[in-house]
């Protein structure tokens, strides 16, 4: 009953087709690449939740905030977020979605049933996650902010 859209043309890539091949999976779709934000964002808004998938080698204590969380989060969709640090911080302080920790596949699968099964906490999620990219993230805020520095500089 769940349909997953993977997109993207990064390494994993042929890796993901091959298994969706192996087993016949009928409910996993990979479209070829897509370009264009408009594009990408009729995917995302196909979507009910969209998912942040990181490896746990890959995740650093950096601050990071990966662009595609803001276009998911500017169509008020729902992350399920594998990461840790700043989006971590992010989607809990917003309620925003939901956090697992990077490599945890039952977490993942937990989050999806989550989410699949209560429809008013993903509109819930999806409607704070537009929230925080307007109250925090837009470009009049984020422009408001840098004059700002810029006249404290001053």
């Amino acid at each position: 009953e769940i349909i997953f859209i993977i997109l993207g043309d990064g390494d994993a890539k042929n890796e993901i087709v091959e298994t969706i091949r192996q087993y016949e999976l009928k409910n996993v779709l990979m479209p070829p690449p897509v370009s264009g934000p408009g594009m990408v964002a009729k995917y995302i808004n196909y979507s009910d939740a969209c998912v942040m998938p990181l490896k746990p080698e890959m995740v650093t204590s950096t601050i990071t905030r990966p662009s595609k969380i803001f276009e998911f989060w500017a169509c008020g969709k729902p992350l399920i977020s594998c990461t840790k640090g700043e989006v971590e911080k992010l989607t809990n302080e917003s309620g925003a979605g939901i956090v697992v920790t990077p490599g945890d596949t039952k977490g993942l699968v937990e989050a999806i049933r989550t989410l699949y099964k209560d429809p008013e906490l993903t509109r819930e999620m999806g409607t704070n996650a537009r929230e925080v990219v307007v109250d925090r993230f837009s470009y009049e805020t984020l422009k408001a902010a840098i004059e700002n520095t810029f006249a404290r500089i001053n």
